[in-house]
């Protein structure tokens, strides 16, 4: 009994150090997975973004002010001089992934306590769209459907070609998703509407074609 009893004030004393160690300290943690499969993810960096209180005014300027890499368990962990800020986010990077940005309220964040803020990497899918005409009198568009908020093919409502001519765009999307797109055709070999999508694996690029 007198072991445990010892075994627990331990505990308790270590618990109470922990705590005061990062009384005067931002403490921020948590773990990084792929968004697609759940798995954790390690070796991506993982900083803190802060504005701060400079003569007596919160101002625009996004400093940072920690940063991390994840271990093999996906884990990071961060703290830093605690100091009046008005504004905090996490930002977890890595090739072939979008960014995961997440904002924390610092005052969520209490003096000794480490907020925990997960976070998830999402893989990029690049896309090549080729759109060709080869009538005069054609007019050809292809417009792409995409509520992904990481999807760039879709920032121009839609890719034309007026009569001879042929485009080449490069966007990105994010992977492991399916892409909708729609090809409105008019010409000399009569009307094409066309609808259709096209899966787009992580990592690699899924092409899409069409020529009038």
């Amino acid at each position: 009994m007198k072991m445990n009893a010892l075994s627990n004030w331990a505990w308790i004393v270590v618990l109470l150090l922990s705590c005061n160690k990062h009384k005067d300290e931002w403490w921020l943690k948590g773990v990084v997975t792929n968004e697609l499969t759940g798995s954790v993810m390690s070796g991506v960096q993982v900083k803190a973004e802060v504005k701060k209180l400079q003569s007596g005014v919160y101002n625009d300027i996004v400093t940072t002010v920690a940063n991390d890499v994840t271990g093999s368990s996906g884990d990071f962990e961060m703290n830093w001089q605690r100091e009046n800020i008005s504004f905090c986010r996490l930002v977890a990077s890595k090739s072939q992934y979008f960014d995961a940005v997440e904002e924390v309220s610092p005052d969520d964040m209490k003096p000794g306590e480490a907020f925990v803020q997960n976070l998830k990497l999402t893989p990029r899918a690049d896309v090549q769209i080729y759109l060709a005409s080869n009538d005069p009198s054609a007019l050809v568009k292809l417009s792409v459907f995409s509520s992904d908020k990481y999807c760039t093919c879709n920032d121009e409502s839609e890719y034309v070609i007026v009569g001879l001519g042929d485009t080449t765009v490069q966007c990105m999307t994010g992977g492991g998703r399916w892409l909708k797109y729609q090809i409105q055709a008019f010409g000399s070999g009569g009307n094409v509407y066309h609808l259709d999508s096209v899966f787009c694996e992580p990592f690699i690029t899924t092409n899409i074609q069409y020529t009038y």
